[in-house]
């Protein structure tokens, strides 16, 4: 079966054709309904017997500001010629590698030279900067001539001194599996476009545009163009996009816009050590041996979460530098527990990913670069580090993500029109994994005790992260109280960083265990000091529907905070103490 082509929060990839490029093929009738039929079979052909290979993808992205931030008709805007990029004035791009491979007519996708696929993995941190999309290699394929598509002969035309014929087609709603994915949800969309083969019946271009997307998505419409290539893999002939674009009109006249080239397509087999079971990163064992820097019999398998390190990020990065590849830090201070214990000593290594670079020229050029920490040695051994940036550096150069964004990544931000980095400092708190919280309304299973240990343990240290986080946007919010607005404060994206960190923390706890832990603590923790906070960032950000809105929000916002504030601090030591007995490790520190 098909794989459903998916774009992930109104986010399409662009396809251009460069060039018409295709394999000489000999003549044959040019009758176009035997021309489609032959096409047809030949496809289907193509995708029944393809092999396992597995390509490099490069992406560059572009972002397009509009001059009006109001939502508008569909209609109105490409009436109005508001969707072309023309009116358009570019804001940030950002370039990116991964390798893609192809099994049994579906996509999954890797970081470069990463010993495993983890779709989901890269789904979660590519997509939150910007278009990203599959399908190319045989989803449309599939879904056009796979099925009863209505397809209808257009015209004949020379290309690059070759005959070429044009196609249009239609695939209804019921017929699609072209899903669009928005805010945790996603529907089927029906589709057009047209495509052109060659005199043998090969495929060399297709265009697609969606129906008008749904109001909820914030998107108009996506447009797909992919050219096709046939290349040799492993003495097979195998048809795979040589490039592509994709772009995607927003209900406020924005756009983004992608390409994508596709190079080094290679077969891999079970010996390539290719793995489908494992996240990139995971424990292993190095083979050189370092010095001991924990007793033996102290051996440690996972990190304690609240400790702070620094660490030199010291792979260097320019203007023309892919994400993608792998970060190489050093401590530049050993990390010792809280009792004193050095668990890695200065120097060690540590290894991560730079999952993303983007340039921006408004509202002042400055580029990003979003790092993830993957893997620290010791003891000889790689473990896995989850960190966040611990605060903001001198100059307020690190920062987080201002909104919802893959746990354990940070942002860090230069201010220079182009960019040239050697290596960096930077400080990070060292959190627990990706949390897993239970449902409103799902009912409580029954778990062993020591299940229920463990559960009551991240509780209790998520409760803990929480609190940090909101104390670190309350610093720093202090430290520049002299702002006539807040929306003027130079610290607002590091404030907003801390508290949606906060609420991502305060989300993984389960309010039930706090109770237990102390009476009506989950309760308060909830309605006060979560709705505190959640009430702050969605006033500040730019989500409320008015300014009259965003202002009552705050009020809320300010209140809560004060009765959390004046029912926690009177009982905050013996709250701290139940906590901290129900959990391994004790409270993050504070440098």
């Amino acid at each position: 079966m098909a794989k459903k082509r998916t774009v992930a929060q109104s986010h399409v990839m662009l396809v251009m054709l460069s060039t018409l490029a295709t394999s000489q093929t000999p003549p044959v009738p040019t009758n176009p309904s035997s021309l489609l039929e032959r096409a047809r079979t030949k496809l289907m052909s193509d995708m029944s017997r393809q092999s396992r290979y597995t390509c490099v993808q490069n992406i560059t992205r572009r972002f397009y500001d509009s001059r009006s931030k109001e939502r508008e008709n569909c209609a109105n805007i490409i009436a109005n010629g508001k969707d072309q990029l023309s009116n358009k004035r570019l804001v940030s791009s950002d370039r990116l590698q991964l390798d893609v491979a192809i099994a049994d007519n579906h996509e999954i996708h890797s970081w470069p030279g990463a010993s495993s696929f983890n779709e989901e993995e890269i789904r979660e941190v590519v997509t939150n900067g910007g278009p990203f999309g599959s399908g190319d290699f045989a989803g449309f394929i599939v879904g056009i001539f796979g099925g009863s598509v209505e397809v209808k002969f257009i015209k004949s035309m020379a290309v690059n001194g070759r005959q070429v014929f044009e196609y249009a087609f239609v695939v209804p709603r019921d017929a699609s599996t072209y899903a669009i994915s928005y805010s945790g949800q996603s529907v089927t969309t029906a589709y057009s476009g047209s495509f052109l083969l060659d005199q043998g019946g090969d495929l060399i271009q297709l265009s697609v545009r969606t129906a008008e997307l749904p109001d909820v998505s914030n998107a108009c419409i996506a447009s797909t163009k992919i050219g096709y290539q046939r290349i040799a893999v492993h003495g097979q002939d195998v048809l795979v996009p040589q490039e592509t674009e994709l772009r995607t009109v927003f209900r406020d006249g924005t756009q983004t816009f992608g390409t994508t080239s596709y190079s080094n397509c290679h077969e891999y087999t079970v010996r390539s050590l290719i793995r489908f079971d494992m996240a990139d990163g995971a424990p292993a064992k190095t083979t050189s041996k370092s010095e001991k820097a924990v007793a033996p019999e102290k051996q440690i398998t996972m990190l304690p979460p609240g400790l702070i390190f620094r660490c030199k990020i010291v792979t260097s990065l320019d203007s023309e530098t892919q994400a993608g590849g792998v970060i190489q830090a050093v401590l530049s201070t050993p990390l010792v527990s809280e009792r004193g214990e050095i668990l890695a000593p200065l120097g060690a290594h540590i290894r991560g990913r730079l999952v993303r670079l983007a340039h921006y020229t408004s509202p002042h050029e400055h580029f990003e670069a979003d790092v993830r920490l993957d893997t620290i040695e010791v003891n000889g051994n790689e473990l896995q580090l989850y960190a966040v940036p611990a605060h903001a550096d001198t100059g307020g150069r690190i920062a987080d993500f201002t909104s919802t964004a893959p746990r354990n990544v940070g942002a860090f931000f230069f201010d220079r029109k182009h960019l040239s980095v050697r290596q960096w400092d930077s400080s990070w708190l060292i959190t627990v994994p990706t949390p897993t919280r239970r449902t409103s309304g799902e009912q409580p299973r029954e778990v062993s005790h020591e299940q229920q240990k463990i559960s009551e343990k991240e509780s209790a240290e998520n409760f803990v992260l929480a609190l940090h986080y909101a104390q670190e946007a309350s610093d720093l919010q202090n430290a520049t109280a002299g702002a006539a607005k807040l929306r003027d404060n130079p610290n607002l994206p590091l404030i907003l960083s801390y508290r949606q960190r906060a609420i991502e923390a305060g989300r993984a706890v389960n309010l039930d265990h706090l109770n237990d832990l102390y009476p009506s603590l989950g309760e308060r923790f909830s309605s006060q000091f979560l709705d505190s906070l959640i009430l702050f960032v969605h006033s500040c950000n730019g989500q409320a529907k008015s300014e009259s809105v965003a202002r009552e929000e705050l009020s809320r916002s300010i209140l809560l905070a004060a009765e959390w504030a004046n029912w926690y601090e009177p009982l905050h030591s013996v709250i701290d103490a139940a906590v901290q007995s129900g959990a391994f490790n004790s409270s993050p520190t504070h440098e």
